[in-house]
């Protein structure tokens, strides 16, 4: 996953940094994610790519519909990911 991230967050952070900050998401199982739509941030070269996913609620074992955005960057004719610090669904 470190290698969808733009450039300059990978020029700044190693990849063992990375793994520090995103094994706090690794125990939060995401299920059946789809896109719902992927939108152009006026006069910029950015996209906001709008998910929707599930996860299980911790002791009821209940599925929920999360809503996640991500936003995307265009770098040298390539989309990149733009690093958002990881925090749980429920934040």
């Amino acid at each position: 996953m470190y290698e969808l991230f733009e450039p300059s967050l990978r020029a700044g952070m190693s990849l063992s940094d990375f793994e520090v900050h995103a094994s706090r998401m690794r125990r939060i199982p995401i299920e059946n994610p789809r896109i719902e739509s992927v939108s152009p941030v006026p006069n910029s070269n950015r996209a906001i790519v709008k998910l929707v996913a599930q996860t299980r609620l911790p002791k009821s074992g209940r599925p929920v519909d999360i809503d996640i955005d991500d936003q995307w960057v265009l770098e040298d004719g390539r989309w990149w990911r733009v690093y958002a610090p990881p925090r749980t669904p429920f934040e």
